[in-house]
């Protein structure tokens, strides 16, 4: 059996009760909060002290915050070009010359 990778338990949390919660009422800050409660599982089976769980959590809240962050991009880019395209269309009209009656 493999050591799970960080993506793989950023994965697992996501779909975890935990990362339920976070999505349904946690704030952004409160996010390692959330990570720890679900990683403190595996930090016992391991027998990890403080600073390795600390590490996974800062790790794993890492991916978590990067996929928001790439997610978030690709939303600020499809507005954008929606926006410009209604931009263009409208120009476009305007600028079109139609006889008064046939707006």
């Amino acid at each position: 059996m493999r050591a799970p990778t960080d993506e793989d338990l950023a994965d697992d949390f996501i779909d975890s009760a935990s990362g339920k919660a976070y999505r349904k009422f946690g704030r952004h800050w409160e996010l390692t909060k959330y990570i720890r409660e679900f990683l403190e599982v595996f930090a016992w089976l391991e027998n990890a002290d403080d600073f390795a769980l600390t590490r996974a959590v800062n790790r794993v809240a890492h991916v978590i915050r990067s996929r928001n962050a790439h997610k978030a991009a690709r939303t600020r880019k499809k507005k954008a070009e929606s926006a410009k395209e209604a931009r263009r269309k409208m120009e476009l009209e305007e600028s079109s010359p139609l006889l008064p009656g046939l707006k």
